[in-house]
């Protein structure tokens, strides 16, 4: 009969056992998730911080990365600009100029 009661105890041992065992594994787990919290409030807390620096600074490294024009070529774009704008503008005056003759002929 001893053997009988023996075997029980072990298995309810064995239990309890496994229920620490459970109960820790949870323990464990809400542990990690308030560590990831944290580490995610402070990630979010560090983004808001430093866009503004992280903005500026990306900004100068592409325009050090940036390839300016020489000042002959600007000049000889600046000049070609000014060349089509000053066309346009005597094609513009032109049919300007002749629908106004055109219609000082018709009224008169």
């Amino acid at each position: 009969m001893s053997k009988k009661n023996i075997a029980p105890q072990t298995s309810e041992e064995e239990n309890q056992q496994e229920v620490q065992q459970q109960e820790q594994k949870v323990v464990e787990k809400k542990a990690k998730k308030e560590q990831k919290q944290k580490k995610a409030e402070k990630k979010a807390k560090k983004q808001n911080n430093e866009p503004k620096r992280n903005r500026v600074k990306e900004t100068f490294s592409e325009l050090k990365k940036v390839t300016w024009p020489t000042f002959g070529k600007t000049m000889a774009q600046t000049g070609m600009v000014i060349g089509v704008v000053a066309l346009f503008a005597l094609f513009v005056f032109g049919v300007d100029a002749l629908l106004s003759w055109l219609f000082s002929l018709i009224n008169g």
